[in-house]
């Protein structure tokens, strides 16, 4: 998953919409409503997931004072492809776009290459919402979880495109710590001046303190 500063600004944000003529502000939605969402449309069951749609637009549009102003009712009434092209905009976790390669003549060769040694649906372990927002709340705690004074979410939780920034910039530093690990382990057996080396930057990581100093062995 991409990281850098521009995901990070436009992550929680509002987002400028189109419906029904209107232009109107989806308002960032949250982990807990994403997990909701997340789990009707996996059950396969129609019903949960026509309430589970309806769910995610209203914590982007919460209930207007007029109901003939109401964005829900205008997007439930919109084509189904304008509809679904809504609640994916909702739903997308933040992600550099493709590179345009309209303009290409070699574009589809490449793609049908790609799609030759590549499988269509990744396999393997791959990181879920909930795995993202449990080390997310691990590291920065309750208070960064729930914060209505922050959030600009209808129920206060963290939005669910923060939590994926939040959790890739997490791995960076996880990939970091591990990087050190592996370096020191590969120059530690590769003589005397590269254990010097390592040596030295152990003192430079862990300064002795004279509070402590009594406590080093």
């Amino acid at each position: 998953m991409a990281y850098h500063t521009r995901l990070a600004l436009d992550s929680g944000r509002p987002v400028p919409m189109q419906i029904g003529g209107r232009s109107v502000v989806a308002r960032p939605v949250s982990v807990p409503v994403m997990l909701a969402v997340l789990s009707a449309s996996a059950s396969g069951d129609i019903a949960r997931m026509v309430q589970a749609e309806i769910l995610l637009l209203r914590a982007a549009f919460p209930r207007p004072r007029f109901a003939w102003r109401d964005p829900v009712r205008a997007a439930l009434a919109l084509p189904h492809d304008l509809r679904r092209a809504i609640i994916h905009r909702l739903a997308r976790i933040p992600a550099d776009p493709p590179p345009d390669e309209s303009d290409d003549p070699l574009a589809a060769t490449r793609a049908w290459q790609r799609a030759a040694v590549r499988p269509a649906v990744p396999t393997g372990p791959r990181p879920t919402l909930l795995l993202a927002a449990q080390a997310c709340r691990a590291a920065y705690g309750e208070s960064w979880y729930f914060d209505p004074a922050r959030w600009q979410t209808t129920d206060g939780y963290v939005p669910h495109d923060v939590c994926w920034i939040e959790y890739a910039g997490l791995a960076a530093l996880e990939a970091r710590a591990q990087l050190l690990h592996v370096h020191a382990h590969a120059v530690a057996h590769s003589g005397k001046g590269v254990r010097r080396a390592v040596d030295a930057l152990l003192r430079e990581a862990f300064p002795l303190d004279p509070l402590t100093r009594g406590m080093v062995s």
